[in-house]
């Protein structure tokens, strides 16, 4: 059995987005990240991807992870991304 990705999950954004970027480094699959995205790039938050599609036992399988809007309104990590500020794109600051 293979791991075809990782899911983020609201703990691993506590302690700010390079930590995410140095986890991510170690693993060999993608880590996965839906609803954060870097507020001046728009891209992925720390080198995590918007979902993957795999195929698995002959189909074509979308994945895709969230992290809850409360911990990420609240994270360290979204305070790195957006410079500062806290509350993630889509959310008001707490």
């Amino acid at each position: 059995m293979g791991v075809y990705c990782g899911g983020v999950g609201a703990s691993d954004l506590d302690y700010g987005a390079a930590s995410l970027a140095r986890g991510a480094e170690k693993c060999n699959f993608p880590l996965l990240l839906a609803n954060v995205q870097e507020a001046q790039s728009g891209r992925p938050l720390a080198g995590t991807q918007t979902s993957r599609l795999v195929n698995w036992q002959g189909r074509k399988v979308g994945l895709l992870a969230v992290a809850s809007a409360e911990k990420v309104r609240g994270s360290y990590a979204v305070e790195d991304a957006r410079g500062g500020g806290r509350g993630a794109p889509g959310y008001p600051a707490p």
